[in-house]
C-alpha cells in the first residue's frame, strides 16, 4: 500500500509505515519540523519542508495520508481561563490548527 506522510516532525509515522511496508511517497511538513533528522535517518524517502512546496499533481487515490495532529493546537488549553479571554487561541479555532485543514484538504482533493 502506498502512503503519505505528513507532519511527522522527528519521524515516528515515518518507523511505523516502514516497519509495516508501506510504499512511502514522500515526507512533507507544514513548516520544516524535524526535516534535517528526517534526512539523515530516511535518506530514500522525499522530504519537502514547507506546505507551499507540497506538490500539487501528486495522485493519492490509491494511497493512504498518515498525518499527525497538531500539539500546539491544543497545549494552550485552560479550564480556569474565561472564554472571552481565549477566544480563537484554542482549540479548532486556534491558528496552529489551519495545519491540519491544509492535510485534509491536501489529501481529499487528490
Amino acid at each position: 500500500m502506498k502512503a503519505l506522510i505528513i507532519n511527522t516532525y522527528a519521524g515516528s509515522l515515518l518507523v511505523a509505515a516502514q516497519q509495516e511496508n508501506l510504499d512511502v511517497l514522500g515526507s512533507y511538513e507544514d513548516s520544516g519540523y524535524g526535516s534535517k533528522l528526517q534526512r539523515a535517518n530516511f535518506p530514500d524517502v522525499q522530504v519537502v519542508e514547507k506546505r507551499r512546496d507540497w506538490p500539487e499533481n501528486i495522485d493519492l487515490s490509491d494511497a493512504v495520508v498518515l498525518a499527525h495532529p497538531p500539539c500546539a493546537a491544543f497545549s494552550q488549553m485552560s479550564t480556569s481561563a474565561p472564554p472571552e479571554r481565549l477566544g480563537k487561541n484554542m482549540g479548532v479555532e486556534a491558528k496552529k490548527f489551519q495545519c491540519t485543514v491544509d492535510v485534509l484538504e491536501y489529501a481529499l482533493s487528490r
